[in-house]
Protein backbone atom coordinates (compact mmCIF):
# COMPACT_ATOMS: atom_id res chain seq x y z
CA UNK A 1 0.00 0.00 0.00
CA UNK A 2 1.54 3.49 -0.97
CA UNK A 3 1.27 6.32 1.77
CA UNK A 4 -1.48 8.10 -0.64
CA UNK A 5 -4.00 4.66 -0.05
CA UNK A 6 -3.19 4.47 3.36
CA UNK A 7 -3.91 8.66 4.49
CA UNK A 8 -7.37 8.56 2.46
CA UNK A 9 -7.70 5.29 4.05
CA UNK A 10 -7.06 5.93 7.36
CA UNK A 11 -9.19 10.04 6.85
CA UNK A 12 -11.78 7.44 5.83
CA UNK A 13 -12.01 5.16 8.86
CA UNK A 14 -12.03 8.12 10.98
CA UNK A 15 -15.06 9.48 9.15
CA UNK A 16 -17.04 6.62 9.12
CA UNK A 17 -16.31 6.23 13.34
CA UNK A 18 -17.95 9.21 13.56
CA UNK A 19 -15.50 11.66 14.86
CA UNK A 20 -15.41 15.19 14.51
CA UNK A 21 -11.55 15.58 13.74
CA UNK A 22 -9.01 13.72 11.86
CA UNK A 23 -6.09 12.41 13.93
CA UNK A 24 -3.04 11.61 13.09
CA UNK A 25 -1.40 8.28 13.03
CA UNK A 26 0.19 9.45 15.50
CA UNK A 27 -2.37 10.10 17.99
CA UNK A 28 -2.54 5.85 18.13
CA UNK A 29 1.29 6.17 19.51
CA UNK A 30 0.61 9.09 22.08
CA UNK A 31 -2.81 7.22 23.09
CA UNK A 32 -0.78 3.78 23.37
CA UNK A 33 1.83 5.67 25.98
CA UNK A 34 -0.81 6.99 28.63
CA UNK A 35 -2.64 3.12 28.44
CA UNK A 36 1.12 2.39 29.63
CA UNK A 37 1.81 5.06 31.57
CA UNK A 38 -0.97 3.40 33.89
CA UNK A 39 -0.15 -0.01 34.59
CA UNK A 40 3.70 0.33 34.20
CA UNK A 41 6.79 2.08 36.07
CA UNK A 42 8.19 5.02 34.63
CA UNK A 43 11.23 3.62 33.61
CA UNK A 44 9.59 0.10 32.09
CA UNK A 45 7.05 2.54 30.09
CA UNK A 46 9.80 4.17 28.62
CA UNK A 47 11.72 1.04 27.89
CA UNK A 48 8.67 0.24 25.60
CA UNK A 49 8.20 2.98 23.96
CA UNK A 50 11.72 3.95 23.35
CA UNK A 51 11.76 7.41 25.03
CA UNK A 52 13.27 9.32 27.72
CA UNK A 53 11.11 10.60 30.73
CA UNK A 54 11.37 14.04 29.51
CA UNK A 55 9.79 13.44 26.19
CA UNK A 56 7.19 11.53 27.50
CA UNK A 57 6.45 14.96 30.09
CA UNK A 58 6.64 16.99 27.42
CA UNK A 59 4.30 14.84 24.14
CA UNK A 60 2.29 12.29 25.98
CA UNK A 61 0.68 13.54 28.79
CA UNK A 62 -3.21 13.19 28.40
CA UNK A 63 -5.23 16.68 27.91
CA UNK A 64 -7.81 15.16 30.23
CA UNK A 65 -7.12 14.64 33.85
CA UNK A 66 -8.08 10.75 34.12
CA UNK A 67 -8.52 11.12 38.23
CA UNK A 68 -11.20 12.85 39.93
CA UNK A 69 -8.87 15.59 42.42
CA UNK A 70 -10.60 16.75 45.10
CA UNK A 71 -10.64 13.25 47.30
CA UNK A 72 -6.42 13.58 46.41
CA UNK A 73 -6.43 17.24 47.90
CA UNK A 74 -9.29 16.65 51.07
CA UNK A 75 -9.65 13.87 51.36
CA UNK A 76 -12.26 10.80 50.74
CA UNK A 77 -14.76 12.01 53.66
CA UNK A 78 -14.31 15.82 53.05
CA UNK A 79 -14.83 15.85 49.43
CA UNK A 80 -17.34 12.91 49.19
CA UNK A 81 -18.01 10.44 46.56
CA UNK A 82 -18.95 12.33 42.85
CA UNK A 83 -18.16 9.04 40.90
CA UNK A 84 -22.11 9.62 39.90
CA UNK A 85 -21.45 13.09 38.57
CA UNK A 86 -18.19 12.59 36.86
CA UNK A 87 -19.54 9.69 35.59
CA UNK A 88 -22.36 11.94 33.42
CA UNK A 89 -19.38 14.32 32.83
CA UNK A 90 -17.19 12.04 30.95
CA UNK A 91 -19.95 10.78 29.15
CA UNK A 92 -20.49 14.31 28.37
CA UNK A 93 -17.42 15.17 26.84
CA UNK A 94 -17.72 12.08 24.69
CA UNK A 95 -17.28 13.86 20.80
CA UNK A 96 -17.44 10.88 18.46
CA UNK A 97 -21.10 9.77 17.00
CA UNK A 98 -20.71 7.15 14.61
CA UNK A 99 -24.85 8.32 13.30
CA UNK A 100 -23.18 11.55 11.41
CA UNK A 101 -23.34 12.22 7.65
CA UNK A 102 -20.88 10.35 5.40
CA UNK A 103 -22.44 10.97 2.13
CA UNK A 104 -24.04 13.54 0.29
CA UNK A 105 -28.07 12.76 -0.93
CA UNK A 106 -28.14 12.71 -4.51
CA UNK A 107 -30.30 15.51 -5.29
CA UNK A 108 -27.38 17.17 -3.59
CA UNK A 109 -25.17 16.08 -6.61
CA UNK A 110 -26.84 16.92 -9.06
CA UNK A 111 -27.08 20.47 -7.61
CA UNK A 112 -23.49 20.44 -7.85
CA UNK A 113 -23.31 19.28 -11.28
CA UNK A 114 -25.16 22.54 -11.95
CA UNK A 115 -22.23 24.69 -10.58
CA UNK A 116 -20.59 26.57 -13.55
CA UNK A 117 -17.20 25.52 -12.75
CA UNK A 118 -18.33 22.00 -12.66
CA UNK A 119 -19.35 22.50 -15.79
CA UNK A 120 -16.84 24.15 -17.82
CA UNK A 121 -14.43 21.46 -16.61
CA UNK A 122 -16.65 19.02 -17.88
CA UNK A 123 -17.24 21.12 -21.30
CA UNK A 124 -13.31 20.70 -21.57
CA UNK A 125 -13.04 17.33 -21.20
CA UNK A 126 -15.91 16.29 -23.57
CA UNK A 127 -14.29 18.63 -26.47
CA UNK A 128 -10.76 17.60 -25.99
CA UNK A 129 -12.10 13.75 -26.00
CA UNK A 130 -14.07 14.15 -29.26
CA UNK A 131 -10.97 15.69 -30.91
CA UNK A 132 -8.11 13.85 -29.27
CA UNK A 133 -9.71 9.99 -27.84
CA UNK A 134 -10.27 9.09 -24.20
CA UNK A 135 -6.91 8.10 -24.08
CA UNK A 136 -4.67 10.65 -24.58
CA UNK A 137 -2.67 12.32 -22.40
CA UNK A 138 -4.62 15.75 -22.32
CA UNK A 139 -7.70 13.99 -21.81
CA UNK A 140 -6.67 11.98 -19.25
CA UNK A 141 -5.70 15.14 -17.49
CA UNK A 142 -8.92 17.50 -18.26
CA UNK A 143 -10.95 14.41 -16.54
CA UNK A 144 -8.50 13.90 -13.39
CA UNK A 145 -9.00 17.77 -13.02
CA UNK A 146 -12.69 17.82 -13.54
CA UNK A 147 -13.25 14.56 -10.92
CA UNK A 148 -10.92 16.26 -8.62
CA UNK A 149 -12.85 19.14 -8.06
CA UNK A 150 -15.98 17.04 -8.24
CA UNK A 151 -14.42 15.05 -5.03
CA UNK A 152 -13.27 18.74 -3.42
CA UNK A 153 -17.15 20.13 -3.48
CA UNK A 154 -18.47 16.77 -2.25
CA UNK A 155 -16.46 17.30 0.86
CA UNK A 156 -16.91 20.01 1.53
CA UNK A 157 -20.94 19.28 1.28
CA UNK A 158 -20.35 16.36 3.75
CA UNK A 159 -18.14 18.68 6.09
CA UNK A 160 -21.17 21.37 6.64
CA UNK A 161 -23.87 18.27 7.22
CA UNK A 162 -21.52 16.81 9.78
CA UNK A 163 -21.00 20.13 11.37
CA UNK A 164 -24.69 20.95 11.89
CA UNK A 165 -25.16 17.98 12.74
CA UNK A 166 -22.77 17.69 15.68
CA UNK A 167 -23.86 21.52 16.66
CA UNK A 168 -27.28 20.10 16.63
CA UNK A 169 -26.72 16.83 19.03
CA UNK A 170 -24.65 19.05 21.49
CA UNK A 171 -27.63 21.27 21.99
CA UNK A 172 -30.29 19.12 22.21
CA UNK A 173 -27.71 17.04 24.58
CA UNK A 174 -27.04 19.74 26.49
CA UNK A 175 -30.77 20.28 27.21
CA UNK A 176 -31.60 16.37 27.40
CA UNK A 177 -33.49 16.12 24.60
CA UNK A 178 -33.52 12.69 22.53
CA UNK A 179 -31.41 12.91 18.77
CA UNK A 180 -32.88 9.68 17.46
CA UNK A 181 -34.01 11.70 14.60
CA UNK A 182 -31.64 13.08 13.25
CA UNK A 183 -30.05 9.75 12.36
CA UNK A 184 -28.50 9.83 8.54
CA UNK A 185 -31.36 8.22 6.72
CA UNK A 186 -30.14 5.41 4.19
CA UNK A 187 -31.87 5.93 1.47
CA UNK A 188 -30.90 8.38 -1.73
CA UNK A 189 -27.56 8.81 -0.75
CA UNK A 190 -24.71 9.26 -3.38
CA UNK A 191 -22.16 6.43 -2.93
CA UNK A 192 -19.64 6.42 -5.38
CA UNK A 193 -18.24 3.02 -4.64
CA UNK A 194 -21.55 0.93 -5.25
CA UNK A 195 -22.37 -2.51 -4.15
CA UNK A 196 -22.47 -5.45 -6.53
CA UNK A 197 -23.84 -8.88 -6.53
CA UNK A 198 -19.79 -9.75 -6.87
CA UNK A 199 -18.91 -7.48 -3.97
CA UNK A 200 -21.70 -9.24 -2.11
CA UNK A 201 -20.29 -12.26 -2.77
CA UNK A 202 -16.92 -11.26 -1.46
CA UNK A 203 -18.01 -10.36 1.38
CA UNK A 204 -19.55 -13.73 2.18
CA UNK A 205 -16.23 -15.00 1.70
CA UNK A 206 -14.46 -12.97 4.05
CA UNK A 207 -17.20 -13.87 6.47
CA UNK A 208 -16.47 -17.68 6.00
CA UNK A 209 -12.93 -16.79 6.81
CA UNK A 210 -13.66 -15.00 9.83
CA UNK A 211 -15.83 -18.07 10.85
CA UNK A 212 -13.05 -20.50 9.90
CA UNK A 213 -10.93 -19.52 13.16
CA UNK A 214 -7.58 -22.01 11.84
CA UNK A 215 -7.77 -20.43 8.37
CA UNK A 216 -4.51 -18.30 7.77
CA UNK A 217 -2.63 -20.03 11.06
CA UNK A 218 0.15 -18.08 12.26
CA UNK A 219 -0.71 -15.44 9.52
CA UNK A 220 -4.13 -14.78 9.99
CA UNK A 221 -3.88 -11.21 11.07
CA UNK A 222 -1.74 -10.78 7.86
CA UNK A 223 -4.03 -12.27 5.65
CA UNK A 224 -7.18 -10.52 6.82
CA UNK A 225 -5.31 -7.53 6.49
CA UNK A 226 -5.21 -8.43 3.28
CA UNK A 227 -9.03 -9.39 2.52
CA UNK A 228 -9.83 -6.17 3.89
CA UNK A 229 -7.71 -4.19 1.23
CA UNK A 230 -8.82 -5.59 -1.66
CA UNK A 231 -12.26 -5.77 -0.54
CA UNK A 232 -12.49 -2.14 0.10
CA UNK A 233 -10.53 -1.61 -3.39
CA UNK A 234 -13.09 -3.49 -5.40
CA UNK A 235 -10.50 -6.39 -6.09
CA UNK A 236 -12.86 -9.34 -5.88
CA UNK A 237 -10.54 -11.82 -8.01
CA UNK A 238 -7.81 -11.11 -5.58
CA UNK A 239 -10.05 -12.09 -2.76
CA UNK A 240 -11.36 -15.14 -4.35
CA UNK A 241 -7.59 -16.24 -4.98
CA UNK A 242 -6.61 -15.68 -1.33
CA UNK A 243 -9.71 -17.48 0.04
CA UNK A 244 -8.98 -20.56 -2.66
CA UNK A 245 -5.30 -20.66 -1.63
CA UNK A 246 -6.26 -20.63 2.14
CA UNK A 247 -8.94 -23.47 1.29
CA UNK A 248 -6.64 -25.33 -0.69
CA UNK A 249 -3.76 -25.14 1.82
CA UNK A 250 -6.46 -26.55 4.59
CA UNK A 251 -7.44 -29.76 2.44
CA UNK A 252 -3.69 -30.40 2.50
CA UNK A 253 -3.41 -30.49 5.80
CA UNK A 254 -6.44 -32.39 6.81
CA UNK A 255 -5.35 -35.35 4.26
CA UNK A 256 -1.60 -35.25 5.65
CA UNK A 257 -3.04 -35.50 9.35
CA UNK A 258 -5.41 -38.24 7.96
CA UNK A 259 -1.98 -40.31 7.33
CA UNK A 260 -0.38 -39.28 10.58
CA UNK A 261 0.18 -42.20 12.95
CA UNK A 262 1.19 -41.30 16.62
CA UNK A 263 2.68 -43.24 19.57
CA UNK A 264 0.70 -42.96 22.70
CA UNK A 265 2.84 -43.50 24.48
CA UNK A 266 5.45 -41.46 23.61
CA UNK A 267 3.58 -39.41 21.63
CA UNK A 268 5.94 -39.09 18.62
CA UNK A 269 4.38 -38.66 15.39
CA UNK A 270 5.38 -41.67 12.07
CA UNK A 271 4.11 -41.21 8.19
CA UNK A 272 2.87 -44.89 8.42
CA UNK A 273 1.81 -48.01 10.55
CA UNK A 274 4.90 -49.93 9.49
CA UNK A 275 7.12 -47.13 11.14
CA UNK A 276 4.95 -46.91 14.45
CA UNK A 277 4.70 -50.45 15.00
CA UNK A 278 8.30 -50.96 14.21
CA UNK A 279 9.18 -48.18 16.57
CA UNK A 280 7.14 -49.79 19.42
CA UNK A 281 8.54 -53.19 18.59
CA UNK A 282 12.47 -51.59 19.21
CA UNK A 283 11.27 -49.26 21.78
CA UNK A 284 8.48 -50.81 23.84
CA UNK A 285 7.65 -54.21 23.06
CA UNK A 286 11.11 -55.28 23.74
CA UNK A 287 11.34 -53.77 27.15
CA UNK A 288 8.69 -55.76 29.05
CA UNK A 289 6.55 -52.83 29.17
CA UNK A 290 3.48 -55.59 28.66
CA UNK A 291 4.81 -57.92 31.37
CA UNK A 292 2.36 -56.34 34.18
CA UNK A 293 -0.85 -55.19 33.74
CA UNK A 294 -0.45 -51.09 33.35
CA UNK A 295 -3.05 -47.74 33.05
CA UNK A 296 -3.43 -46.58 29.64
CA UNK A 297 -1.47 -42.92 29.29
CA UNK A 298 -4.35 -41.25 26.81
CA UNK A 299 -7.28 -42.85 28.64
CA UNK A 300 -5.40 -40.83 31.82
CA UNK A 301 -5.17 -37.72 29.79
CA UNK A 302 -8.88 -38.13 29.01
CA UNK A 303 -9.21 -38.06 32.49
CA UNK A 304 -10.35 -42.01 31.96
CA UNK A 305 -9.10 -45.18 33.99
CA UNK A 306 -8.59 -48.34 32.38
CA UNK A 307 -5.78 -51.17 32.96
CA UNK A 308 -4.38 -52.71 30.03
CA UNK A 309 -3.22 -56.49 30.26
CA UNK A 310 -0.85 -57.35 27.74
CA UNK A 311 0.25 -56.25 23.98
CA UNK A 312 -2.64 -57.84 22.62
CA UNK A 313 -5.44 -56.38 25.00
CA UNK A 314 -3.45 -52.90 24.68
CA UNK A 315 -3.65 -53.34 20.76
CA UNK A 316 -7.70 -54.06 20.97
CA UNK A 317 -8.04 -51.18 23.32
CA UNK A 318 -6.51 -48.56 21.19
CA UNK A 319 -7.85 -49.51 18.16
CA UNK A 320 -11.70 -49.34 19.55
CA UNK A 321 -10.98 -46.52 22.10
CA UNK A 322 -8.79 -44.26 20.23
CA UNK A 323 -8.51 -45.22 16.88
CA UNK A 324 -6.52 -47.59 14.07
CA UNK A 325 -4.09 -44.30 13.95
CA UNK A 326 -3.03 -45.14 17.29
CA UNK A 327 -2.49 -48.63 16.98
CA UNK A 328 0.87 -50.69 16.25
CA UNK A 329 0.70 -54.16 14.95
CA UNK A 330 1.25 -56.37 17.84
CA UNK A 331 3.81 -58.97 17.57
CA UNK A 332 2.37 -62.26 17.66
CA UNK A 333 5.24 -64.02 19.97
CA UNK A 334 7.98 -62.39 21.98
CA UNK A 335 10.49 -63.83 19.88
CA UNK A 336 9.21 -61.60 16.83
CA UNK A 337 10.64 -58.95 19.61
CA UNK A 338 13.81 -57.18 18.10
CA UNK A 339 15.90 -55.29 20.46
CA UNK A 340 17.15 -52.18 19.88
CA UNK A 341 20.63 -52.29 17.79
CA UNK A 342 22.92 -49.56 19.04
CA UNK A 343 25.86 -48.86 16.98
CA UNK A 344 29.18 -48.23 18.67
CA UNK A 345 29.84 -45.17 19.28
CA UNK A 346 33.16 -43.63 17.36
CA UNK A 347 34.77 -41.12 19.49
CA UNK A 348 37.08 -38.07 18.52
CA UNK A 349 40.60 -39.62 18.93
CA UNK A 350 42.87 -37.30 16.38
CA UNK A 351 44.29 -34.03 17.05
CA UNK A 352 45.26 -31.50 14.49
CA UNK A 353 49.05 -30.28 15.33
CA UNK A 354 47.92 -26.86 14.29
CA UNK A 355 44.61 -26.02 15.86
CA UNK A 356 44.52 -28.53 18.21
CA UNK A 357 40.53 -29.53 17.37
CA UNK A 358 40.06 -32.92 17.59
CA UNK A 359 38.47 -35.38 14.89
CA UNK A 360 37.76 -38.49 13.90
CA UNK A 361 40.68 -40.42 12.09
CA UNK A 362 40.79 -40.51 8.32
CA UNK A 363 38.63 -38.21 5.62
CA UNK A 364 37.65 -35.95 8.46
CA UNK A 365 40.74 -34.73 9.57
CA UNK A 366 42.16 -34.46 6.05
CA UNK A 367 39.24 -32.18 4.79
CA UNK A 368 40.14 -30.12 7.67
CA UNK A 369 43.26 -30.23 6.72
CA UNK A 370 42.69 -29.45 3.38
CA UNK A 371 39.76 -26.22 3.78
CA UNK A 372 41.53 -25.14 6.82
CA UNK A 373 45.37 -24.91 6.61
CA UNK A 374 45.74 -25.57 2.89
CA UNK A 375 47.19 -21.82 2.47
CA UNK A 376 50.04 -22.16 4.97
CA UNK A 377 52.31 -23.83 2.92
CA UNK A 378 52.67 -20.56 0.54
CA UNK A 379 55.85 -19.75 3.25
CA UNK A 380 58.10 -21.33 5.35
CA UNK A 381 56.44 -21.55 8.92
CA UNK A 382 57.24 -23.20 12.55
CA UNK A 383 55.84 -26.84 13.48
CA UNK A 384 53.28 -25.43 16.10
CA UNK A 385 53.47 -29.42 17.52
CA UNK A 386 57.28 -28.66 17.20
CA UNK A 387 57.16 -25.24 19.71
CA UNK A 388 54.23 -26.91 22.21
CA UNK A 389 57.39 -29.25 23.14
CA UNK A 390 59.84 -26.85 23.44
CA UNK A 391 61.73 -27.27 20.38
CA UNK A 392 61.66 -25.77 17.17
CA UNK A 393 61.75 -26.84 13.45
CA UNK A 394 60.94 -25.55 10.20
CA UNK A 395 58.60 -26.32 7.50
CA UNK A 396 59.60 -25.24 4.06
CA UNK A 397 56.63 -27.16 2.58
CA UNK A 398 53.55 -29.51 1.92
CA UNK A 399 56.13 -32.44 1.11
CA UNK A 400 58.23 -31.27 4.34
CA UNK A 401 55.29 -31.24 6.40
CA UNK A 402 54.40 -34.73 5.55
CA UNK A 403 58.34 -35.82 6.07
CA UNK A 404 58.66 -33.77 9.04
CA UNK A 405 54.84 -35.57 10.63
CA UNK A 406 56.21 -39.00 9.95
CA UNK A 407 59.70 -38.85 11.24
CA UNK A 408 59.37 -36.42 14.42
CA UNK A 409 55.60 -37.19 15.39
CA UNK A 410 55.08 -40.64 13.87
CA UNK A 411 51.68 -39.27 12.23
CA UNK A 412 50.60 -38.75 8.33
CA UNK A 413 50.03 -35.27 7.81
CA UNK A 414 46.71 -35.21 6.08
CA UNK A 415 44.81 -37.73 8.21
CA UNK A 416 46.62 -37.93 11.39
CA UNK A 417 46.66 -41.48 11.88
CA UNK A 418 49.67 -43.21 13.34
CA UNK A 419 52.25 -44.69 10.90
CA UNK A 420 54.95 -47.13 11.42
CA UNK A 421 58.56 -46.00 10.10
CA UNK A 422 59.68 -47.22 6.63
CA UNK A 423 55.88 -48.70 6.16
CA UNK A 424 53.54 -47.94 3.34
CA UNK A 425 53.60 -44.93 1.28
CA UNK A 426 55.60 -43.10 4.06
CA UNK A 427 58.32 -45.41 3.40
CA UNK A 428 57.98 -45.11 -0.05
CA UNK A 429 58.07 -41.60 0.27
CA UNK A 430 61.54 -42.14 2.54
CA UNK A 431 63.14 -44.06 0.02
CA UNK A 432 62.18 -41.71 -2.87
CA UNK A 433 63.94 -39.08 -1.06
CA UNK A 434 67.17 -41.00 -0.47
CA UNK A 435 67.18 -42.29 -3.93
CA UNK A 436 67.12 -38.45 -5.11
CA UNK A 437 70.00 -37.74 -2.87
CA UNK A 438 71.79 -40.54 -4.00
CA UNK A 439 71.09 -39.41 -7.51
CA UNK A 440 72.36 -35.95 -6.92
CA UNK A 441 75.43 -36.58 -5.31
CA UNK A 442 76.14 -39.10 -7.80
CA UNK A 443 76.02 -36.45 -11.03
CA UNK A 444 77.99 -33.99 -8.73
CA UNK A 445 80.97 -36.92 -8.14
CA UNK A 446 81.03 -37.58 -12.31
CA UNK A 447 81.34 -33.90 -12.79
CA UNK A 448 84.36 -33.43 -10.10
CA UNK A 449 85.94 -36.54 -12.01
CA UNK A 450 85.55 -35.02 -15.61
CA UNK A 451 86.83 -31.77 -14.33
CA UNK A 452 90.01 -33.28 -12.76
CA UNK A 453 90.65 -35.21 -16.35
CA UNK A 454 90.52 -32.01 -18.06
CA UNK A 455 93.00 -30.80 -15.68
CA UNK A 456 95.37 -33.65 -15.80
CA UNK A 457 94.42 -34.77 -11.90
CA UNK A 458 94.32 -38.51 -11.35
CA UNK A 459 90.16 -39.08 -10.52
CA UNK A 460 89.21 -40.01 -6.97
CA UNK A 461 86.25 -42.56 -6.68
CA UNK A 462 84.30 -41.33 -3.43
CA UNK A 463 81.24 -43.33 -2.19
CA UNK A 464 78.16 -41.26 -2.89
CA UNK A 465 76.97 -42.63 0.35
CA UNK A 466 78.77 -40.87 2.41
CA UNK A 467 78.28 -37.63 0.45
CA UNK A 468 74.85 -38.28 0.69
CA UNK A 469 75.32 -38.47 4.65
CA UNK A 470 77.44 -34.60 5.05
Amino acid sequence: MNYHTFWETWHRLWLVSGNRVHQRPYSLRVGAGSKLDRVFTPALRSHFMGNSEGIFQKLYLPEQLRKEVMPIIFGTEAAGTHDELYTMLRHATLKRDENAPIYPTVDEVKNLEERSSIQQLKHEYEAIREKQGSDHRDSKRASNAYLTHKRELITLIVQGKRKKYFEETDRRRALGQSTSDLSTPTANLYKPLTRTADTDKVAIRIGHFLREKDLGGHRRARVFSQLLLAYLGNRSTEVETIMNSLENNKTQDVAKQTEDWQCLFCLKHFAYRGGLTRYNQDHHFSKSAFDRPFPCDECGRQGKMHDVEGAEQWSNHVEKCHGIKYTPKPPRHRKDVRPTKRKPTKERSDRCFFCENMFFEGSSHSRHFNKDHGSIFLEPFACFECGRQGCMAVIESRAAWMDHAADVHKRDGHTMAKVPEQAGVLGKRKRGVEKGRLASAASEQQADQDRQRHLGIAPMVIDPRLLGTW
